[in-house]
């Protein structure tokens, strides 16, 4: 299925000073500018709550900067509380960063597990039926909740016709192996059918000699 591993912005909604937390809208409905849209119902978390990191611009080479304590889907909207390792220094540095207002963005990144195609206001839409969260991250990207965009883990923007292409080939490829299943059945019903004559065809021979033999 094209690119996987996909990430889009959320956006800072409320800090806790003493009990070090921030709350964020990290994935909002809606179609995206580039024209995509995530089912608010497809989200598998199963994984991520095993180990539900939260990372700063998805920089995995380091060590989290907090865990989620909370994650509701509210009306369509991802509504994540992460709790801040002050013990970690660049922890510390961000949740003061976003205290004073100077860092208000996140990011989730994911999976995409399902897509079709729906017509949305006259308009081919790809949308995320299911998807799997893998993480998601405080970053210092610009925010606009209003207008979501989707992006490839490196940064790139989404690019629709891959993950059309590749679900048009896949029902391609599921077709193919129905037709070719169906094709080697054939085939075997004829190669026994065949194998059942000959047979007949030998015991009919056979019954034959017998007689002659008694006679």
């Amino acid at each position: 299925m094209g690119k996987t591993n996909l990430q889009s912005n959320g956006t800072i909604r409320g800090v806790d000073a003493e009990a070090h937390t921030v709350s964020a809208v990290i994935a909002a409905p809606g179609v995206a500018r580039d024209g995509a849209m995530i089912n608010p119902d497809g989200w598998d978390f199963s994984a991520y709550l095993r180990n539900p990191i939260v990372l700063f611009a998805h920089d995995v080479s380091k060590l989290p900067v907090g865990r989620c304590v909370d994650l509701q889907n509210v009306n369509g909207s991802l509504i994540a509380t992460a709790e801040f390792d002050m013990e970690n220094e660049q922890a510390a540095e961000l949740f003061n960063s976003i205290s004073r207002g100077f860092l208000r963005g996140t990011s989730v990144r994911w999976n995409p597990t399902r897509t079709s195609v729906k017509r949305v206001n006259g308009k081919d839409v790809l949308y995320f039926e299911a998807q799997e969260l893998l993480e998601w991250s405080f970053t210092p990207l610009p925010v606009d909740p209003n207008a979501l965009v989707i992006r490839s883990a490196d940064g790139d923007e989404l690019n629709i016709a891959d993950f059309a292409d590749a679900n048009t080939a896949a029902v391609e490829a599921a077709t193919n192996d129905v037709l070719t299943s169906e094709s080697k059945a054939t085939e075997a019903a004829k190669v026994a059918e065949a194998a059942s004559a000959r047979l007949s065809r030998i015991m009919s021979v056979a019954s034959l000699l017998a007689a002659n033999d008694c006679s």
